[in-house]
């Protein structure tokens, strides 16, 4: 929504501040716009990022499988299901798996937010 605001400003300052081709443009109008689109475009990266982190999570849960059961953690079922509790969490090898996809999920998350910070060692925490 800031970027829309600083655009029709820009937008007006274009329009009330040229004269026969000869521009009047504050640098500071000028520079406040440049910088809201650079923003913006920062936005989209990240928002893509994100999705794509996203995205690779949930086809990650979808190769591990649910239990079958209504509450499952991982991937609740669609149609018919028990609902006597998950069991994933039993399930030493799903269990690795999920907390992998989720410890990725985190580092992405992590990675769009903040795109200058390095990311956290082995057995640093997030």
């Amino acid at each position: 929504m800031a970027v829309n605001n600083t655009l029709s400003t820009f937008e007006y300052y274009v329009a009330e501040h040229t004269d026969n081709g000869i521009s009047r443009i504050p640098e500071r109008v000028a520079q406040d716009a440049v910088l809201s689109l650079e923003r913006a475009g920062r936005q989209q990266a990240a928002f893509a990022a994100l999705r794509e982190a996203l995205d690779a999570y949930q086809e990650r849960a979808c190769a591990v499988g649910s239990c079958g059961d209504g509450g499952c953690v991982v991937l609740r079922p669609i149609g018919m299901h028990t609902n006597g509790g998950c069991r994933c969490s039993t399930d030493r090898m799903k269990a690795g798996r999920m907390m992998m996809a989720g410890q990725t999920l985190a580092a992405a998350v992590s990675a769009a937010l903040h795109p200058t910070q390095q990311p956290p060692h082995a057995g640093e925490t997030l």
